[in-house]
């Protein structure tokens, strides 16, 4: 009879942990994910005010489509990805114009990438003259990644990064710091599957130099960029990246002596997942 409080608690006990208990929520993080394919496109558009010459007006975009494979490398993944698709303009009254298309690529592009969604490169092909007047490597396979907190996430939750970025591109050098505020807007579904929101603002400073022959300059931009991601929860994989912005700043042209011309940019993205193997 002594015993009989004993059972009945571990009964309750187990009735607590049993299949109805709510499964802890997954860490929002890259984790063994499936080989995605995207499409991308990416638009940059340049203003600069050259006072009584006008305004010069600089454009450049793309629409790609990338395939990634993931592999695991000591804790980190090393992502190979192969541009399958691509069709880029470059339109500058300064520069002429370009137009870039995957034959532009010689070889895939290699990064590492941690489970945050930190990438670094390992190795990049070559590319065309052409190519690189619309983007750099670099830039092209980033658009594919998001940077993530590491722990599970629930609405209102916030996280905040510094992201630091170098690209070099026909002559030209981009410098450029991103202070990154994400906030998680909780869950929604799509086709069955259960997608986190995310609403991202960057702060962001740019510095562009270089050139070529005579025609150097240097470029200095501050703005935001704001937009959303969706998350795939079950694959671990970005599933969607929305994104716009405006900077503005200034242009030097040391070698005709001008210096402080206004510039305005705007910048838009949009990434999202085509397919998963396996699914």
């Amino acid at each position: 009879m002594t015993r009989l409080p004993w059972l009945t608690a571990a009964l309750v006990l187990a009735g607590c942990a049993g299949p109805h208990a709510p499964e802890p929520a997954p860490a929002v993080a890259y984790a063994a994910p499936a080989t995605p394919v995207y499409a991308a496109t990416d638009t940059v558009r340049y203003v600069i005010r050259a006072g009584d010459a006008g305004s010069v007006d600089t454009r450049s975009g793309y629409t790609a489509t990338m395939r990634l494979d993931f592999q695991p490398d000591s804790g980190d993944y090393r992502v190979t990805a192969t541009l399958l698709k691509f069709d880029g303009t470059f339109s500058s009254p300064m520069a002429g114009s370009a137009t870039a298309d995957e034959h532009g690529v010689q070889g895939p592009f290699v990064v590492r990438v941690s489970p945050l969604g930190h990438m670094d490169p390992v190795q990049a092909p070559a590319l065309s003259d052409a190519f690189q007047q619309v983007t750099g490597a670099e830039a092209l396979v980033r658009n594919f990644f998001v940077r993530l907190p590491g722990r599970p996430v629930h609405a209102g939750d916030t996280w905040t990064d510094t992201i630091m970025n170098q690209d070099t591109s026909a002559g030209m050098t981009t410098d450029s710091r991103s202070i990154l505020t994400a906030t998680a807007m909780g869950d929604t579904s799509v086709q069955g599957r259960t997608l986190l929101l995310v609403r991202t603002r960057y702060t962001n400073t740019v510095h562009v130099a270089g050139g070529s022959g005579t025609t150097r300059i240097d470029q200095r931009l501050q703005g935001t960029t704001t937009g959303t991601f969706l998350w795939d929860v079950g694959r671990h994989l970005l599933a969607e990246r929305k994104e716009h912005g405006s900077l503005t700043g200034t242009l030097d042209l040391p070698a005709m002596n001008v210096a402080g011309l206004p510039v305005h940019a705007e910048v838009h993205r949009h990434v999202r997942l085509l397919r998963a193997t396996p699914d």
